[in-house]
């Protein structure tokens, strides 16, 4: 039974969006934060040197599923996306495939089917390009955590894995997210 008997993210904080990603180690995160759980399903599927995708199982970790991002890497060509007119060049920018309730409630809605440069910016969207860029160039997941400020200086602090994947070729890995606030009792009440 939740604490919260109807949680409303969006009344109370501000979007995950707004808020850069900084590195932490898995040991800081709780023994069943989801993203510490996922750890566990990732390790054990095979890999050359990235896992498949296609090999996940969905029915092997349901309660997991609502805080899921996955997000496919996309080179990015011409005009800039954000209709600023400029010529961006060739960059790198990521499409959201699928997005979990949980993680779509802390980002104020479902962003399936945008490119991260279309609703993160600055710091926010280049500290997520790093982290992402790491997770694919190493082969190995990156942990981190964001402070979100909400309404009434109230704080909230959103602990995240990402999990390289191969997707459908060579050319668009993805990176599977998983994001879920570091309290205990308020990832209950969503």
């Amino acid at each position: 039974m939740s604490i919260y008997p109807v949680f409303d993210w969006e009344s109370r904080y501000g979007s995950l969006c707004l808020s850069p990603v900084r590195p932490i180690s898995e040991t800081l995160l709780d023994a069943d934060h989801p993203a510490r759980l996922f750890h566990c399903f990732w390790e054990a599927l095979p890999r050359a040197p990235l896992p498949e995708r296609s090999t996940l199982d969905p029915r092997r970790f349901p309660a997991l599923l609502k805080w899921f991002m996955i997000l496919e890497r996309e080179v990015a060509l011409g005009a800039d996306e954000r209709g600023k007119g400029e010529e961006s060049g060739p960059g790198i920018d990521y499409r959201v495939r699928l997005h979990g309730t949980a993680a779509a409630q802390m980002m104020y809605e479902d962003q399936t089917g945008r490119r991260l440069s279309e609703f993160c910016e600055g710091e926010c969207l280049r500290s997520r390009l790093v982290a992402m860029e790491t997770t694919l160039r190493e082969a190995r997941p990156v942990f981190g955590r964001s402070t979100i400020t909400g309404h009434g200086k109230a704080t909230v602090e959103v602990s995240l894995g990402m999990f390289p994947f191969t997707g459908r070729d060579e050319s668009s890995p993805q990176i599977l997210v998983v994001a879920a606030p570091t309290d205990r009792m308020l990832r209950l009440s969503m």
